[in-house]
């Protein structure tokens, strides 16, 4: 992640794959939260962690098409980039974010976990929505690859912390 904040474009360097690795990453801390039967009620860690999952799922598989297609986007119908671009935007702005309040939220009654570990998820998730925020709100090619960088840093340090 470091190295992805030395770009100021979303476009340009390594930040693709960055994003890529921290999607594979955070995917091992839910499936290790749920696997530990972590958060309660139950049902609500569940739904929140499968919904996160396929949230992720979508995600990644959209950055790896992006990655792999760079210089073949002249060749891919407009269809279907206009549907992946489409679907990988509801999957980040909708799915993956509904789904991780909704196993940060349960993560709260945890009686398993510190005081002070309860919250990090919802301070996670928190930092991992502000990513677009900051991006829409940023003019293009002027550190909107920094702000995200250093925003999905923050949210991995969280996520870390809570597991």
């Amino acid at each position: 992640m470091l190295v992805a904040v030395t770009y100021e474009s979303l476009r340009e360097g390594p930040l693709p794959i960055v994003v890529a690795v921290d999607i594979v990453l955070l995917a091992a801390i839910l499936g290790v939260a749920r696997r530990l039967r972590m958060g309660k009620p139950d049902a609500l860690a569940r739904v929140g962690s499968s919904l996160a999952m396929a949230g992720l799922a979508v995600v990644f598989w959209f950055f790896a098409a992006v990655v792999l297609l760079e210089g073949l986007s002249d060749r891919v119908p407009e269809w279907v980039a206009a549907s992946g671009t489409f679907i990988g935007s509801l999957a980040t702005l909708i799915a993956l974010p509904l789904g991780l309040v909704l196993a940060a939220v349960a993560s709260l009654r945890e009686p398993r976990l510190p005081g002070w570990a309860r919250p990090l998820p919802l301070v996670a998730t928190s930092l991992l929505v502000a990513v677009p925020v900051f991006i829409a709100l940023v003019p293009e090619g002027r550190a909107e690859g920094q702000v995200a960088a250093v925003l999905s840093a923050a949210s991995g340090v969280a996520w870390a912390a809570y597991v």
